[in-house]
């Protein structure tokens, strides 16, 4: 196949302008395009441990019947990947609580990420259940004497001599 020097040469020369203009315009559309994904963001759910700060001395928490709540993240695609779900927490500021029945309201100011506030780039979209019951109660202390009760008996050849407990 014998192509003249003159066709080759009049492809890339004929209509110059126009092809110039298809160019710029396929360079413009390809750095749109590509500034796009580099925005783009993905969500996450994923459970999360909750998690009793700021606990009073003399409070203690009776009953939590959530161990563990369903939270929805909202990152950028390239922070997504690198996301560990574990260290997540949902967190339940108990600071200045008294003793009784409370409903807490969880949002996303409750969520940290590896200890701290996410990252930006992350958005806490959803926490559910939203509302955790707790019953708090009041700390008691009891001392109580303990008396111990020995079963079965000892090895061949072997005899208690003496049982003590400590403290007493």
């Amino acid at each position: 196949l014998r192509i003249r020097r003159e066709t080759v040469k009049g492809f890339f020369t004929h209509n110059l302008p126009l092809k110039l203009v298809a160019l710029v315009l396929a360079v413009v559309m390809w750095s749109f395009v590509a500034g796009q994904r580099r925005g783009e963001t993905t969500e996450l759910k994923f459970s999360s441990p909750l998690v009793f700060r700021n606990i009073p001395t003399n409070v203690e928490v009776g009953q939590a019947p959530v161990q563990a709540v369903s939270v929805l993240v909202r990152a950028q695609r390239r922070m997504a990947n690198s996301i560990n779900p574990n260290q997540f927490q949902v967190f339940v500021d108990l600071a200045n609580q008294l003793p009784g029945q409370i409903e807490y309201d969880l949002s996303p100011r409750n969520v940290s990420y590896l200890n701290v506030a996410p990252p930006d780039g992350m958005t806490v979209l959803q926490i559910s259940p939203s509302r955790v019951p707790l019953k708090l109660e009041e700390t008691l202390q009891k001392e109580l004497a303990i008396q111990p009760r020995f079963s079965g008996t000892p090895t061949a050849g072997l005899t208690i001599a003496q049982a003590k407990i400590q403290p007493q």
